[in-house]
């Protein structure tokens, strides 16, 4: 799933009583820290887009089709919403416990 974010694993832990992984994109000087963990999801979408982490893409609704897919390929519980025609989410509530993946268009740098 990272690939289609245009992410890569750029260091994984899993040899850690947690294991982690860490993700990142090549032409920027960042990485995000995942952590596996076994908590119980936030059910509640209202309170769990509250935090999430955002990409740019050019076609934000093309790039949630394919997570849907991909999802619904792997047999991954798939929601999805936006706040604006600009700024979309996705959450697999099976993977992601206390956030969302929010994917915005990139005119979004130029408003």
């Amino acid at each position: 799933m990272y690939e289609k974010l245009g992410c890569k694993v750029v260091y994984n832990q899993t040899e850690s009583k947690i294991p982690w992984a860490m993700v990142g994109q090549d032409q920027l000087n960042f990485a995000i820290q995942v952590l596996e963990d076994y908590e119980k999801p936030i059910e509640d979408l209202e309170t769990k887009r509250k935090v999430h982490v955002a990409f740019l893409s050019s076609n934000p609704r093309g790039l949630l089709n394919e997570i849907e897919n991909w999802a619904l390929g792997k047999g991954i519980k798939h929601r999805e919403g936006c706040w604006s025609e600009k700024e979309l989410y996705f959450d697999l509530p099976d993977i992601f416990i206390n956030f969302v993946v929010e994917v915005m268009h990139t005119s979004i740098l130029e408003d």
